[in-house]
């Protein structure tokens, strides 16, 4: 399930958030103290797709040591023997398992009709 409307593929990206941003957003809330076990890695879009996702992680392992790192990932990027290694450097990956198919959906995610 997706809660965005469907879009034309994007062939790239308009604007790509530096890592220095990122760092720094998640920086100030790592300041507030507020108790967590996971650093989830998400976006509106596929969070694998990414450019500098190996460089995340590397940063946010600095700042976040005692922090477990999990992605939210629909497993397009698996194939990818750069991006699978960069996958690995996580704690968890966790795959979708949507189907475009209705019937299939329905049996995998056990939505409510």
């Amino acid at each position: 399930y997706c809660e965005l409307e469907a879009q034309k593929p994007q062939e790239k990206q308009d604007e790509i958030v530096s890592v220095e941003e990122i760092i720094l957003e998640v920086q100030g809330a790592l300041e507030k103290n507020v108790p967590f076990d996971f650093l989830t890695l998400t976006a509106n879009g596929e969070p694998s797709l990414y450019p500098h996702l190996d460089e995340l992680i590397s940063s946010l392992r600095k700042i976040a040591k005692d922090k477990k790192l999990l992605i939210l990932s629909n497993g397009t990027v698996v194939l990818d023997q750069d991006k699978f290694n960069t996958l690995l450097k996580l704690d968890v990956v966790k795959f979708s398992l949507d189907s475009a198919i209705s019937k299939t959906f329905y049996r995998i995610d056990r939505a409510l009709k």
